[in-house]
């Protein structure tokens, strides 16, 4: 979610209603909130849940495979 504004507080306020209706609706599934790496974060989740995940691309053209891939271990 992204915004713009006069000052990071002014584009915060025009976020807020989408982010609340995004928590509402999705809450649980959300990973990676303020991080800067979402990846690192999933796969942190998937790792602590004992899940896996599974990706079909075509348009991304592998990229979501790639920055998971990318990252070590």
């Amino acid at each position: 979610v992204s915004a713009d504004g006069a000052d990071e507080a002014e584009a915060l306020r025009a976020m807020e209603s989408t982010i609340v209706a995004i928590r509402q609706r999705f809450g649980g599934l959300i990973v990676g909130e303020d991080k800067t790496d979402v990846a690192e974060s999933l796969l942190d989740e998937l790792a602590r849940t004992g899940k896996t995940l599974a990706v079909a691309e075509s348009c991304t053209g592998g990229l979501v495979a790639h920055r998971l891939t990318a990252i070590p271990g």
